[in-house]
């Protein structure tokens, strides 16, 4: 592969992780673009798609670790909590939300009263919110 199919490649995974919003698939425009990076040394295309796995795969290795020894999930960046959503009705504890521009599945924190009308998010846990009350209190 040339370095300008790799650069291309690189290019629309950025655009991509900014539609779909996770950092893994910035980790695969980092291998995509040390591939082009090695391709303008003349290496050869099996060269090019190793560096290209092994800088994506270590890439992802090392977010995982970090994620990990923060004790955040997955998801959550912190960027999410007390952020506002509305809630139309709960169905034992459940709901479905729209925020940040698609529909997710939330959940009551621990406690908390299930009614609808606004909520915030304390928490995020893999692909569903965990929200509280009201808005987020300030502090």
């Amino acid at each position: 592969m040339q370095a300008t199919s790799w650069g291309l490649v690189a290019l629309g995974l950025m655009a991509l992780e900014m539609a779909v919003g996770t950092f893994y698939v910035l980790m695969l425009a980092l291998g995509a673009g040390a591939a082009a990076l090695v391709a303008l040394t003349g290496a050869g295309t099996v060269v090019q798609s190793l560096v290209a796995a092994a800088v994506a795969s270590s890439a992802v290795l090392l977010l995982r670790r970090r994620r990990a020894r923060s004790g955040r999930g997955a998801t959550d960046l912190g960027l999410d909590l007390g952020q506002p959503v509305e809630v139309a009705a709960w169905n034992a504890g459940l709901a479905r939300v729209h925020y940040r521009g698609s529909e997710w599945e939330a959940e009551l924190a621990h406690g908390e009263p299930a009614a609808a009308g606004p909520h915030h998010i304390v928490a995020v846990r893999g692909a569903r919110l965990v929200l509280g009350p009201g808005p987020a209190p300030r502090g």
